[in-house]
C-alpha cells in the first residue's frame, strides 16, 4: 500500500461522527481508497447491496434496487483551482485549451487539467464544449478516460482529467517493436467494449482513432478512450 493511499486512509479512520449513516459513509470511502475500483457506479451498487443484505431486517422483496448515476460522483467547484491543486507545464495543447499537469495538493495524486480561456470561446463552442462534459459525467467505463472535476472563475475553465502516463496507441504501434497479434488483440477488446459501452448509451463517439487511444502507464495494457469533442447523443 502506498503511502498516500495510508495517509488517506488514515485521515477517514480520524472522522468523529455522533450517528450511523456517515459511519457507513467513512467506512465505504475506505473501501474505496483500499480498492480502488475501476468502475466506480457498480462497486458502489454492489458494495450498498452487499451491506444491505447483511442487515438483519433486510427484506429483498421489499427493498429497492440501489441506483447511482455517475454523475453523482462528479464535482463542479467555484473555488481557486490553486487551492487545490499545483499546476505544472504544459503537456498537451489544442485550438481552443492547453492541458498541464497538475498535483493534488493533500493526495498529491497527478492529474491532467485541461484549461479553456473563456474569450477564446465563441457561443457555439462553449455550448458544444459544457454538452461535452455533460455527456463525460454520465459514462462509467473502464476504458473510457474520466472527467473527475471542473473549476471555473472569471477567465478560464478547468476540467480535471485522470492522468495518462503511457502515450497513445499511435506511438505504442510505432515504437514497440514486439507489438504482436496478442498486444493487438487486447487493445481491440478493450476498444470495442468501451464503443460497444457507448452505444448501449446512445452515444457515439466520432473520433476513434490511434491518437484518441491512450495507455494508462508506460508498462500498462490498458486502453482510455478520450477526446469527445466530436461525440453526440442520438436517438434511438
Amino acid at each position: 500500500m502506498s503511502d498516500v493511499r495510508k495517509m488517506r486512509i488514515f485521515a477517514a479512520e480520524q472522522i468523529d461522527v455522533p450517528d450511523a449513516f456517515p459511519g457507513i459513509l467513512k467506512n465505504f470511502i475506505k473501501e474505496i481508497v483500499r480498492q480502488q475500483p475501476e468502475e466506480m457506479v457498480t462497486f458502489s451498487r454492489q458494495y450498498f447491496e452487499t451491506l444491505l443484505k447483511n442487515r438483519v431486517d433486510y427484506a429483498p422483496d421489499q427493498s429497492a434496487r440501489v441506483e447511482l448515476n455517475p454523475k453523482e460522483f462528479y464535482l463542479s467547484h467555484n473555488d481557486n483551482i490553486k487551492d487545490h491543486y499545483d499546476l505544472h507545464e504544459i503537456i498537451g495543447e489544442g485550438a481552443l485549451s492547453r492541458v498541464r499537469r497538475s498535483v493534488h495538493k493533500i493526495s498529491g495524486i497527478v492529474r491532467a487539467v485541461k484549461v479553456v480561456r473563456k474569450e477564446d470561446l465563441e457561443f457555439g463552442e462553449r455550448r458544444k464544449l459544457l454538452e461535452e462534459i455533460e455527456l463525460l459525467k454520465q459514462l462509467d467505463h473502464p476504458n473510457i478516460g474520466q472527467v473527475i472535476e471542473m473549476y471555473e472563475d472569471k477567465k478560464k475553465i478547468y476540467f480535471v482529467n485522470e492522468m495518462m502516463h503511457g502515450g497513445t496507441l499511435y506511438e505504442r504501434v510505432t515504437s514497440d517493436q514486439h507489438f504482436n497479434e496478442i498486444k493487438a488483440a487486447n487493445v481491440i477488446r478493450q476498444l470495442f467494449s468501451a464503443i460497444n459501452y457507448l452505444h448501449q448509451n446512445s452515444i457515439v463517439h466520432g473520433d476513434v482513432k490511434p491518437q484518441n487511444i491512450h495507455f494508462k502507464d508506460q508498462e500498462d495494457t490498458i486502453i482510455k478512450l478520450i477526446d469527445f469533442g466530436t461525440s453526440r447523443r442520438v436517438n434511438d
